[in-house]
């Protein structure tokens, strides 16, 4: 399966497309094939990690989404 993912926080150049497992539903879950999606503000803040918040929202942000890398 083609997937776009990243592996540190910058500009648009760190996404690359990348060939990963095709994952494997479990007892009562179902596979969606999805042909095509949008990318949001979102999307952009959580890949620049650039949040729009201060202090320890920020220090809670950083642990959700990865501190040096995204998760």
């Amino acid at each position: 399966m083609k997937a776009i993912v990243y592996t540190q926080y910058g500009p648009p150049e760190m996404l690359r497309l990348a060939a990963i497992p095709k994952p494997t539903p479990r007892d009562h879950e179902l596979l969606v094939k999805v042909y095509a999606t949008t990318v949001t503000i979102g999307d952009t803040i959580m890949r620049s990690l650039n949040l729009p918040i201060h202090g320890w929202q920020k220090f809670m942000g950083r642990l959700i989404l990865g501190w040096h890398k995204p998760r």
